[in-house]
Formats: structure tokens, C-alpha cells, sequence
């Protein structure tokens, strides 16, 4: 009975202890490589994001080391500015939302005159037009999803 008793907490030691790596291994994961976000998704740090933006740009409309250190250092504090969600509980008001999307708004009239300032005037253009094709995608994704939520209800 002794022996039966010690092989099954035997296996369950040895089974749970994969399990455990793992969940560890996530936590530490996690830890190092920025906020887990809803869905499970991560979330860079500003640096890092402002990086990898600079960098994409610099590949799509040939960047100068000027413009790329400009850049870097517009979206760095572009994302310390960014208003946060915060914990709310349950929906905004119609108020709140004007009063979010006014304030949006203003940010990124400033962020796109920063935006014109460092570009050149073909870079410019480039942008703008990847901005209203990335515009009008977003648009088509948010109808997808309204006419999607229509048919399930």
C-alpha cells in the first residue's frame, strides 16, 4: 500500500513539474519583454516601438540618420503623451468620447505637422497616401466586423 501510495505522488511530481517550467517560463517571459496586454498580446516599451517604427520608415521612404534620430525621438514622446484607458468600468458617455476624440485630434494634427517638418516633400507624400490607404483599410475592417455582429445577432 506504502509502495502504491509513493508511485502515484511519484507521478504526480514528475508530471506537474513540465507544467510548472512553463509557467514560469512565461511569467519570465513576460517580465522581459514588456506588459501583457488583453488577448494575450504584449506590449513593446516606447523605446522599442519607436525603434522599429524609425526603422520601417527608414526602409519604406529612405531615411536620413538626421531624420531617423528626429523621428525616434517624435514618437518616443508621442507614446509618453499617449492617453492610457485606464481601469474604466463599462462604456463612455457620448461626452467623453467627443471630448477623447477632440483631444486625438489635436494630437495628431501636432504629430503630422512634426511629421511634414522632418520629412522631405516626396517622403511626405508617401506617407500621407500609405496613411489614407491604411485609412480606408481600417474603415473596411470596422464595417466587416458591424455587418459580422449584425448577422450573429
Amino acid at each position: 500500500m506504502k509502495q502504491l501510495f509513493y508511485l502515484i505522488a511519484l507521478c504526480c511530481l514528475l508530471s506537474s513539474t513540465p507544467a510548472m517550467a512553463c509557467v514560469m517560463c512565461d511569467d519570465n517571459n513576460t517580465e522581459q519583454t514588456g506588459r501583457r496586454q488583453r488577448g494575450g498580446r504584449q506590449q513593446m516599451d516606447p523605446a522599442k516601438m519607436a525603434e522599429a517604427r524609425v526603422k520601417q520608415m527608414t526602409k519604406k521612404y529612405g531615411l536620413s540618420s538626421e531624420q531617423q534620430t528626429k523621428l525616434k525621438a517624435l514618437f518616443e514622446e508621442c507614446s509618453k503623451n499617449r492617453p492610457t484607458r485606464g481601469n474604466r468600468q463599462g462604456r463612455m458617455t457620448k461626452e467623453q468620447r467627443d471630448s477623447v476624440r477632440t483631444v486625438m485630434n489635436k494630437q495628431r494634427e501636432k504629430f503630422d505637422a512634426s511629421i511634414k517638418e522632418i520629412l522631405t516633400e516626396e517622403q511626405y507624400a508617401k506617407y500621407t497616401a500609405d496613411q489614407k490607404v491604411r485609412a480606408e483599410e481600417m474603415q473596411k475592417r470596422m464595417q466587416e466586423r458591424k455587418q459580422k455582429g449584425k448577422k450573429e445577432n
